[in-house]
């Protein structure tokens, strides 16, 4: 399921020049949360800032302690960044994790099933 989010992810922005999105997942019982990153045309200083705070709003969202961030950069490379698991969301966490995070549909998924 977390490859499919990933594919699903980075199929969202195959043809397109300019462009970020991204989703996150988590299972639950897990301290985990993954949070994946398609964009193209973006430069690493905006790319490096928006996925740090994207981590640090997962971790405050979902209540986790980890975070791996997985970016599809230009459809040609990936990126990985992972968090520390000593780190603890701030407000400007809290914040950003109830904006990019809050309005998303989640759904569940009995894998046992798959």
């Amino acid at each position: 399921m977390m490859g499919r989010k990933f594919h699903d992810v980075a199929e969202s922005m195959r043809g397109k020049t300019s462009g970020f999105t991204f989703a996150a997942a988590h299972a639950d019982g897990k301290d985990w949360v993954f949070v994946f990153i398609s964009c193209r045309g973006v430069d690493k200083p905006t790319r490096h800032g928006r996925a740090k705070r994207l981590a640090g709003g997962a971790l405050a969202h979902y209540r986790k302690k980890n975070c791996l961030v997985v970016i599809d950069r230009d459809g040609e490379h990936y990126d990985l960044m992972l968090t520390n698991p000593e780190y603890e969301p701030d407000a400007a966490d809290i914040a950003a994790g109830e904006e990019l995070f809050g309005h998303l549909r989640m759904k569940t998924v009995d894998i046992s099933r798959l």
